[in-house]
């Protein structure tokens, strides 16, 4: 099974099934990461001033209903990430302590969320559980209460290759390293889904979502996944001036 397509006639799922999902998957991690993020890590350690960047590779399971949300680029409708952060088998690849647990937000009571339907066949239910919505022109963005947030892969790997490139507060670009910088992010690419852009889903957060984060200007965290091998690659980067 991949999340490369949805299952049109699969409804969209119930409490119950989302409840029984959370309480059957495993997210298996390595013990070990990829040349290509270690490379990152090194790279971007020395640019930061007191800061940290964490990186883990793990696989998503198998599973009807998580697969209704991963193959439509939904998945902050299931506060996927705050779940996610808190699996054990997560926070053992992360090599974080208790600071990484989520610091969950409550809503309003009268917050309203305005969802569109980008699909003919299915329409978003008027107020996902826990998920805030705004408005962008025509594009729907979803935010689940982490902050993250659906990205173009395109786009997104431009981002990362400007965070590589400027770092930290007190790093200053060396002429000419716009280019290795940008190199090293189609590396993390092609470690993360084989540069098949078109079967990448990346979700970006900026928001201090956990103690570990510093709150300043430099948190961000970064989950690729590789839609057909439902491989996940975690990046969480945060600095201080």
């Amino acid at each position: 099974m991949d999340f490369l397509e949805p299952s049109w006639d699969q409804p969209y799922p119930s409490e119950a099934q989302i409840e029984e999902m959370w309480e059957q998957i495993e997210v298996p991690c390595g013990n070990e990461i990829s040349p290509t993020s270690m490379r990152l890590k090194s790279v971007i350690s020395k640019r930061l001033a007191e800061g940290e960047i964490i990186v883990a590779e793990c696989w998503l399971p198998e599973n009807n209903t998580l697969h209704w949300f991963a193959s439509r680029n939904r998945l902050q409708e299931l506060n996927f990430f705050s779940k996610l952060f808190q699996l054990n088998s997560v926070n053992t690849a992360l090599g974080a302590d208790t600071k990484l647990a989520p610091k969950l937000r409550q809503q309003a009571n009268n917050e309203k969320y305005d969802l569109e339907a980008e699909e003919s066949k299915e329409s978003l239910p008027i107020e996902p559980p826990q998920a805030a919505s705004i408005k962008l022109e025509k594009q729907i963005v979803l935010k689940d209460e982490l902050g993250f947030e659906f990205r173009d892969s395109f786009e997104a790997i431009g981002s990362m290759g400007s965070i590589i490139y400027y770092g930290g507060p007190y790093h200053k670009p060396d002429p000419g390293s716009d280019k290795s910088a940008m190199e090293l992010a189609l590396n993390v690419a092609d470690s993360a889904f084989n540069k098949r852009f078109g079967e990448a889903a990346i979700y970006v957060s900026y928001e201090p979502w956990a103690e570990w984060f510093k709150g300043i200007a430099w948190d961000s965290s970064w989950v690729l996944i590789d839609m057909r091998k439902r491989r996940m690659t975690i990046i969480l980067i945060t600095d201080t001036d």
